[in-house]
């Protein structure tokens, strides 16, 4: 190491002495500089200097040394290049990272999607919505669970086939999904720290759609499902256009307040025993 050290050592440039010395002589009568005073020809050999810097700038090994807090003269070629593979090593990783990160969010999204509703899925509903519980049960605010059931979806498989069920289902969600305003409805680290609770959408399988809300304002309890009837005629009223032909959707709806007194399964039966009242 010590040998490599010594041998990267800068060569020693001519001395002030020396310079003096060439300076003292006036160049021959062939030479460019032939009959320039020593002020000139100290400013051409500046110049020339100046020129030769623009025209060879410092090697990226400077650039090197200065992140590595090294002294240029101890990069010598082997270590540069050591430094040089770790570096774009390094690199590679951080991008097979970045890739490995955004592939891990694809799957998980696609893993709490719904098959065919664009909503999560009954394992990704009742997941958060157990949070949800959990956190009011903790002394956080209560918030509104409603339920949408297509009441008449045998009815459309029967008359216009399964697709337009599906399509009246799917209908549902997208009126549910624009009423609330939300994307996936999942609960994010600001949103536990802030106290936000954003709207949250699922199907429960079935002809089945629920929406959990904290965003709502108090309300008197004869009128907790004001929102929820909004949403339930705007699909009653409008129907599905399918082949031509304008069906008719039929949807029941019923909402309670989860304040965590009971747990989501008891939550999500009492719902349920209210729609088929």
């Amino acid at each position: 190491m010590a040998d490599e050290i010594e041998r990267t050592q800068p060569a020693r440039e001519p001395g002030d002495a020396l310079r003096r010395r060439m300076d003292a002589y006036p160049p021959p009568p062939d030479h460019p500089d032939h009959g320039a005073s020593q002020e000139d020809r100290q400013r051409g050999r500046s110049a020339y200097r100046l020129g030769a810097s623009l025209a060879h700038p410092p090697q990226p090994i400077q650039d090197e040394a200065s992140v590595l807090g090294l002294p240029p003269r101890l990069l010598t070629p082997r270590i540069q290049e050591a430094i040089t593979g770790l570096m774009e090593e390094m690199e590679r990783t951080r991008l097979r990272l970045a890739s490995s990160q955004a592939h891990e969010s694809v799957l998980s999204g696609l893993a709490d999607a719904d098959g065919v509703l664009p909503v999560l899925n009954r394992r990704a509903i009742l997941r958060e919505l157990d949070l949800r519980v959990r956190l009011a049960r903790e002394g956080g605010p209560p918030f509104l669970v409603s339920l949408f059931y297509l009441t008449n979806f045998d009815a459309l498989r029967r008359i216009a086939g399964l697709d337009a069920a599906l399509a009246g289902l799917t209908r549902l969600a997208a009126e549910v999904l624009s009423a609330a305003g939300l994307g996936d409805g999942r609960l994010k680290a600001d949103d536990l720290t802030e106290g936000r609770f954003p709207p949250l959408a699922g199907s429960l399988g079935g002809a089945s759609v629920l929406l959990a809300r904290g965003d709502e304002p108090q309300r008197p309890p004869d009128q907790l499902g004001a929102r929820a009837e909004k949403i339930r005629l705007g699909v009653t009223d409008k129907g599905l256009r399918w082949g031509g032909v304008l069906l008719p959707l039929a949807v029941s709806a019923a909402t309670v307040l989860a304040d965590g007194r009971e747990e989501t399964g008891a939550l999500v039966a009492r719902l349920d025993g209210l729609l088929r009242q």
